[in-house]
């Protein structure tokens, strides 16, 4: 059975910088960032290395997540915004939220459970957000 998706590359690309927005909101000081940082022991004055190439890297990684969301909604038929929020929800909580327990878990270096919970919550919001962008 063959089918063809259309993938509406514009919005791919809105949607990889709206989560690049939102991350940047959801880690500022004003909302989970200095909690956040406290959690993982770092100083907000703590600089890393290459931020741009960091950066770069995660946009590449905001486009893969609004690619496959674009694909998906691609083969459901009269998709929608509730579908695409719907869609984006249910990836972050059956795809992210079991990864990353798995990695938190496992990982002899893990921090506070509440580092996981900020990190996973900002994924599921993400990808409920990009999965409504993407369907309109």
């Amino acid at each position: 059975m063959a089918f063809s998706i259309e993938i509406d590359i514009g919005m791919v690309f809105i949607a990889a910088i709206a989560n690049m927005g939102l991350g940047m909101l959801w880690y500022s000081q004003s909302v989970f960032g200095k909690r956040w940082l406290k959690l993982i022991g770092m100083r907000a004055n703590h600089k890393l290395k290459d931020m741009g190439f960091l950066y770069s890297l995660v946009f590449v990684g905001s486009l893969l997540m609004a690619f496959l969301l674009e694909m998906v909604l691609g083969i459901i038929p009269e998709s929608n915004g509730v579908t695409g929020l719907l869609l984006g929800f249910w990836a972050g909580i059956g795809l992210v939220v079991p990864t990353h327990l798995a990695t938190y878990l496992f990982d002899p270096h893990h921090k506070s459970i509440g580092v996981y919970f900020i990190n996973v919550g900002y994924y599921v919001v993400s990808l409920t957000m990009m999965g409504f962008l993407l369907s309109l």
